[in-house]
């Protein structure tokens, strides 16, 4: 009787490790990626950007995007063509297009996409990436419900005119818009669209579908059988929720990620060097894709005179000889192209004894508590702790604060942000740049200058040339002397990839910077897990 127990349990034991053995061979044969994403973010919705642009990507899509070498690429319209040199574009949309739910995508999502983005009772926080297109004012001011410039011809092909001619609109904006489902938002009240449970489990027409979403630990997309570019290789695609970049670089290094975010200081520069040396892991670092700056909430810093004296009072020099990256450069103004930035700007060389003079002549009291946001940790609160300590040498009491991407949303809406260590995306174009300067726009801080809001729409409709770049060197002339916001360095952004996976790492060593805030084509559908 116990021989005959001792054979039952060894097979027992046997079935129970072939089992393993099928299933680790199962995993191992499973085409899956596993991408971290920043748990602070959640997912926020295209017409908000933040981290949403990072879904996009995979599930919801424009009509024409950016590839990762910085070309236009047809997406949802097959083709398209301008006519009176920018003035009116059109859109040929693709017949073979379903939303993830089998409806038809057609020029009704096109028309409710471009105006929700602008429909002031919705609250995109980026409608002013539509503002070239004819209607947009007379929208803005409740005057209009509709764009009159976004038009339906038939039902797959759509008219945008703008208000005045831009040979390079799609290029540098028309790239942004990310195509909506209009039977599913069109259907609900305006203002719950951004609120809505539709962003916590999307429905698009991108390679990859919305499976599963567990809040704070990861989001589950699995492949589209039916993508009009062909099905996918990879399986499924994990992206894995993250509270701070320690644990994820954890992962990274084990094998259990495969590619890190890059939204913040995720790797200081020792753990990027470490980690680029470890077999079957490489680092890609992205660099002047976006500035570093303090933004300012301008009830409290309404005085240039005190903003100049922030500026002066920080030694961006020393923190980029001894903190920061090799290779890290101070930034003067808001831009990184190097033709829309002048020689002659204000380097606001290191001068204590000047910011306390500009302190002084402003009426500065010293004893006002500046709460400092920074997202990030480790190499980042380094980084503010030192900040924090050139500020207190001329006599401004800064708190730095570790928060999470929805505090500081938060914060910007109900105006309770004072400081904020932020960064801007503007590798495609300097003209990106106007949702962060211009009057009335949420991420200004209660700037305005209404002659920089005439230069920006200006420099949008002029093509690419000398005259272009005369408007953005003035531009950032007067961001350089206003300084609406406190410009430090140009980021440096490392990126880990697991070399298991083929195609992350491919493309994005190939893209010259980080295409902040919109999908870029990087040919997902064609990635895959190398076979062994």
């Amino acid at each position: 009787m116990k021989k005959h127990r001792f054979i039952v349990t060894l097979l027992l034991i046997v079935a129970a490790l072939s089992m393993g053995l099928v299933a680790t061979a199962q995993d191992e044969a499973a085409q899956v990626y596993r991408e971290g994403f920043n748990s602070g973010c959640s997912p926020t919705t295209s017409l908000d950007t933040g981290c949403a642009h990072r879904l996009d990507i995979y599930v919801n899509e424009p009509l024409v995007a950016i590839t990762w070498q910085g070309e236009l690429k047809p997406m949802l319209a097959e083709s398209y063509e301008t006519a009176d040199n920018g003035k009116i574009w059109t859109f040929n949309l693709r017949h073979d297009v379903l939303w993830h739910d089998g409806e038809a995508f057609n020029a009704d999502d096109v028309i409710f996409s471009f105006n929700a983005y602008v429909n002031p009772t919705i609250g995109s926080r980026r409608h002013v990436w539509a503002n070239q297109i004819l209607g947009y004012q007379a929208v803005r001011d409740g005057e209009a419900d509709t764009l009159e410039g976004v038009r339906k011809i038939d039902d797959y092909t759509v008219e945008v005119e703008l208000t005045e001619a831009s040979p390079i609109w799609l290029k540098i904006r028309g790239i942004y818009f990310v195509m909506l489902p209009e039977h599913i938002l069109g259907q609900m009240p305006e203002a719950e669209v951004l609120t809505s449970d539709f962003w916590l489990n999307r429905v698009g027409t991108g390679p990859f579908m919305w499976t599963e979403y567990v809040p704070d630990q990861y989001i589950k997309l699995t492949k589209n059988e039916n993508y009009y570019l062909g099905t996918p290789q990879l399986d499924e695609v994990i992206l894995q929720m993250y509270a701070d970049a320690s644990t994820m670089l954890a992962d990274l290094e084990s094998g259990a990620l495969d590619t890190t975010w890059y939204e913040g200081d995720v790797f200081s520069p020792e753990d990027a060097k470490r980690i680029d040396e470890l077999d079957g892991i490489d680092v890609v670092n992205m660099d002047k894709g976006s500035p570093a700056f303090l933004r300012l909430n301008h009830e409290m810093f309404s005085d240039v005179r005190v903003r100049q004296a922030i500026r002066y009072a920080l030694d961006i020099n020393l923190l980029m000889d001894t903190i920061y990256f090799e290779g890290g450069q101070p930034a003067y103004t808001m831009f990184t192209q190097d033709w829309a930035i002048p020689g002659d700007l204000n380097t606001y060389e290191y001068d204590p004894d000047k910011a306390r003079e500009l302190l002084a002549e402003a009426g500065w009291d010293s004893s006002q508590e500046v709460e400092l946001s920074y997202r990030g940790s480790g190499f980042t609160t380094d980084l503010m702790t030192v900040i924090q300590q050139f500020l207190a040498d001329v006599g401004m009491n800064v708190v730095p604060r570790q928060v999470d991407a929805a505090t500081i949303t938060d914060q910007m809406n109900n105006m309770t942000l004072n400081m904020q260590l932020a960064g801007y995306g503007l590798s495609v174009d300097p003209s990106i740049g106007d949702a962060g300067s211009m009057c009335g726009n949420i991420l200004s801080g209660g700037y305005c200058n209404e002659d920089l809001d005439a230069l920006y729409l200006r420099g949008a409709n002029l093509p690419d040339g000398e005259e272009r770049a005369e408007v953005y060197q003035e531009i950032a002339r007067i961001l350089n002397e206003d300084l609406p916001s406190i410009w430090l360095w140009y980021e440096i952004r490392p990126i880990g990839f697991n070399r298991r996976v083929v195609g992350p790492y491919e493309h994005w060593s190939e893209q010259p910077s980080i295409y902040f805030n919109l999908p870029v084509y990087n040919e997902i559908e064609t990635w895959h897990v190398a076979s062994e």
